[in-house]
């Protein structure tokens, strides 16, 4: 940026002459303004002008930028939430079946359960009239026997009365 202003040299060399500068420094001194007007970095108010445009362009781009990427957040957002919901319903539905399944592995086993429980009544009944019968049929013999050696031992005892 270099400083646009007209610079009239001849007219600063009359006014520095008439101030009671000789010609050489009035001259100098002419150069040397004139050099450092076009050796330093001003602004003008163009140049002013054109850098607030520049920066009003990249702020109205920044703030699209940012609306564009707060939508696209939001679209993002609503996604892994309706994902999320997905997710519930199908565990929710995982939930169930499972529940579905133990129910009826429990109903199965209740039924095992239940045909063991009946078998096992059946043996353990069987297995008692068995063992009743076993012990009246002992008990039959028993007195058999009881009857057979008191009757021996009458017998025994009447014939040793009878030979003595």
């Amino acid at each position: 940026m270099a400083l646009a202003v007209a610079f009239d040299t001849h007219k600063f060399v009359r006014k520095l002459k008439g101030a009671g500068f000789n010609d050489q420094q009035a001259e100098a001194l002419t150069d040397a303004v004139q050099e450092a007007q076009t050796s330093s970095d001003v602004a003008t108010k163009q140049d002013i002008a054109d850098v607030r445009r520049d920066m009003k362009q990249h702020i109205a781009d920044v703030l699209r930028e940012i609306s564009d990427l707060r939508k696209d957040t939001k679209q993002d957002i609503e996604e892994v939430r309706r994902e999320i919901s997905d997710l519930r319903k199908d565990t929710k539905q995982d939930v169930e079946e499972v529940r579905r399944e133990i129910s009826d592995l429990r109903k199965g086993m209740d039924a095992k359960y239940e045909s063991l429980r009946k078998g096992m009544d059946a043996k353990y009944e069987s297995l008692r009239k068995d063992i009743d019968t076993k012990l009246a049929n002992m008990k039959f013999e028993l007195l058999r026997w009881f009857f057979a050696i008191a009757l021996a031992q009458t017998g025994l005892l009447v014939s040793l009365k009878l030979f003595l």
